[in-house]
């Protein structure tokens, strides 16, 4: 993946091809090695500690378009329905807050 600088987040050109340069860019971080961890808080927390974020999988609700001014995004409602673009996405865990009992994620679409 290249920085985000290089090629930034735009609706209008999501489908379009990355520039050569961030092309470039993106043979600087390629992911060398993986591990599986399983879905257990206390695994997921461990895995962070040690400092390794992990990408998970979810189904996105249409209360994920409703994130604050700080990205904080509200549990679905039992009735909620998922969105009918983009329903399932992946995201970057790279913290957790146990104040909070919530992740620190990083998006792909931008900030």
């Amino acid at each position: 993946t290249c920085l985000e600088s290089i090629w930034p987040y735009y609706t209008k050109r999501v489908n379009k091809c990355p520039s050569d340069a961030a092309f470039e860019e993106a043979e600087n971080n390629k992911i060398v090695d993986a591990l599986q961890i399983n879905i257990n808080l206390d695994e997921m927390k461990s895995c962070l500690a040690q400092g390794f974020p992990f990408v998970f999988g979810l189904e996105l609700y249409k209360s994920f378009d409703k994130a604050d001014e700080k990205g904080i995004v509200p549990m679905p409602k039992s009735r909620e329905t998922k969105r009918e673009s983009h329903g399932s996405h992946a995201m970057l865990a790279v913290g957790y807050n146990d104040r909070a009992k919530s992740f620190i994620v990083r998006n792909s679409w931008g900030d």
